[in-house]
């Protein structure tokens, strides 16, 4: 019973070291706008931001925009992939039930349509379904 109760003890613990965190700020029209924070699936990258992971829990992403206002940004699902383009504005993920709305004046809502399950965004922060 000990070495089966030690086995599940340093499985759990193998489970959670395996999620790493990463927070970083994305660099909207040149200049560092949008705060990121992640939780990833799998080792910790050698790097600052990773290009892409398996979101181990929901996260806010910011793609580009040409507004003089900060986004709401988009809720990313836990469970499936989430890319970044180079200047860190978020690329492509499967996008979460629940979406933030913009909560202030100087807030906009990220305008997704009707796109529904797996959004990409282009550099310029257009959204394709």
């Amino acid at each position: 019973m000990r070495q089966v109760l030690l086995g599940f003890v340093g499985a759990v613990a193998a489970s959670s070291a395996c999620d790493e965190s990463y927070s970083f700020s994305a660099v909207i029209q040149g200049a560092s706008q949008e705060r990121t924070s992640i939780e990833c699936d799998g080792p910790k990258l050698s790097r600052r931001v990773p290009t892409g992971c398996i979101l181990s829990e929901r996260a806010i992403a910011y793609p580009n925009h040409q507004r003089d206002r900060h986004s709401s940004g988009v809720a990313c699902a836990a469970g499936y992939s989430i890319v970044f383009h180079p200047n860190v504005t978020l690329a492509e993920c499967v996008l979460d039930a629940v979406q933030p709305e913009a909560v202030s004046d100087f807030t906009f809502k990220v305008p997704l349509g009707d796109c529904k399950g797996r959004v990409r965004f282009d550099k310029t922060g257009r959204v394709d379904c």
